[in-house]
């Protein structure tokens, strides 16, 4: 059974939920229910709902949701909107750029595999950045995310961030969260591609493509993309 805790009106309407030593920012309509005597398993109900909906089944954790807590409360005064639209303005401008920019020629004979591996590690570390805009778009909206991992959704392989209480936030709050993740990532892969004509990186260029399509991917509303949810 869950303790519905103590509950606090806020001047925008939403209310506060302090339960366990967490606290929750509660739309006004699930928070006068448990006020009311409503059952307090809707809360939990809602949570654990929204984490099977998020999470992929098969995975395992790459970052402890302590790690990604404190990572995202110091991320989370980069999370606003007029932070985010700079970013997601910002990428697209550079990947604009990119496709605009002559390609360098190269002096050395390219060598495959370093440069694949290169590449592939970028677009991990890009898609972590992903996971932490979401985090810390959780904590500035009063939530706090959980464990950041990898799995697979489907056959494809995913990063995901358990931002759980997401659901439980205002619904431009909930917006916010799905695309900052995106905002985030954005500008790096607009860089790498213009990087990577610049400097004649095929590496580069690889990762920044591979970062562009998994956002053009996250951008449609199908198969639980941030579009999708």
């Amino acid at each position: 059974m869950c303790v519905a805790g103590e509950l606090e009106a806020r001047p925008d309407g939403r209310w506060l939920l302090r339960r366990g030593g967490r606290r929750f920012l509660l739309p006004a309509d699930l928070a006068r229910r448990l006020r009311d005597g409503g059952d307090p398993d809707d809360l939990c109900g809602l949570l654990d709902a929204a984490s099977r909906r998020r999470r992929p089944r098969l995975r395992a954790t790459l970052l402890p949701a302590r790690v990604v807590q404190t990572l995202a409360d110091r991320l989370a005064p980069a999370a606003g909107w007029p932070a985010l639209t700079a970013f997601a303005a910002a990428g697209l401008v550079l990947c604009c750029l990119a496709v605009a920019l002559p390609v360098q020629a190269g002096e050395a004979a390219p060598r495959y595999w370093p440069q694949a591996l290169i590449a592939a590690a970028t677009v991990v570390l890009a898609a972590v950045v992903h996971e932490l805009g979401h985090a810390a778009a959780l904590h500035r909206g009063g939530g706090r995310a959980g464990a950041i991992g990898a799995g697979l959704q489907w056959v494809v392989p995913v990063l995901w961030c358990d931002v759980t209480e997401a659901a439980l936030l205002a619904r431009s709050d909930r917006l916010r969260v799905d695309l900052a993740g995106v905002a985030a990532q954005l500008p790096l892969g607009g860089s790498l591609l213009c990087a990577g004509r610049v400097w004649s990186r095929p590496e580069l260029s690889w990762a920044g493509g591979a970062i562009v399509t998994a956002i053009v991917w996250n951008a449609l509303p199908f198969a639980r993309t941030d579009a999708y949810w």
